[in-house]
């Protein structure tokens, strides 16, 4: 499992974002994330900003996924707080880059 991503592009449609992340591995996914998810919040983690969020919750899906040749994410509200936990296990050893 890659404890290391980045954040290389985010796209805004109507119902959805989709963002392309790249691992350490220089693989890129897609995470699509429903905008409907803006208004879950974490539990037991605090809520940035809507970008913040967004960007933990893409990263953490790439960083929590078991199946390594998977590169297309598609995100549901039970992800959130998986996705949330992925991304600060990986952000306290320093290792999550967001750009």
């Amino acid at each position: 499992m890659v404890q290391h991503v980045t954040v290389v592009g985010r796209e805004k449609e109507i119902d959805l974002y989709r963002y392309t992340i790249v691992d350490a591995e220089h693989r890129a996914h897609t995470v699509e994330i429903p905008v409907s998810l803006l208004v879950i919040p974490p539990r037991d983690y605090s809520r940035g900003t809507d970008t913040e969020h967004l960007d933990m919750i893409a990263c953490g899906t790439v960083l929590m996924r078991t199946e390594p040749e998977d590169n297309f994410h598609k995100v549901d509200r039970s992800m959130v707080n998986r996705a949330y936990a992925a991304a600060s296990r990986a952000e306290l050893s320093g290792s999550v880059v967001m750009a």
